[in-house]
């Protein structure tokens, strides 16, 4: 014999019910959407030619004299944030002035308390 119990939970719209028998007890519902895997924050770091604002895509990067990793398939660099109120970014490559800024280490967090990735630009000027 089965019989069903339904009850309201929090999230609008979602309905949890409880499924008895004799063998088998069963919980069926919303699914859970978030998960609880800690990820660490990171910066999304884009280094661009200041006079055409054209991306540099083989940069040296670095978050407090730390390499920062090249992403693959874009032209793009990330870095965990570190501790602390601010981290300096520093980029250099051959034919340009190597540039410091001094960014934020805050930021933001999804609904599901994960980390949300903070975009930080830096521009390199040529030498003349």
């Amino acid at each position: 014999m089965l019989f069903a119990i339904a009850f309201g939970t929090a999230r609008a719209g979602c309905l949890r019910v409880l499924l008895c028998s004799a063998t088998a007890l069963t919980i069926t519902g919303c699914p859970s959407t978030c998960d609880s895997i800690g990820i660490a924050p990171t910066y999304r770091i884009l280094v661009f030619d200041e006079s055409t604002g054209e991306p540099i895509c083989d940069a040296d990067v670095f978050v407090n004299d730390d390499a920062a990793t090249k992403s693959q398939g874009r032209c793009d660099y990330w870095h965990q944030i570190p501790p602390g109120p601010s981290a300096k970014i520093r980029a250099q490559r051959e034919s340009y002035v190597p540039a410091t800024k001094e960014v934020s280490t805050d930021y933001e967090v999804d609904e599901c308390d994960h980390p949300i990735e903070r975009r930080a630009e830096i521009g390199l000027t040529r030498k003349p």
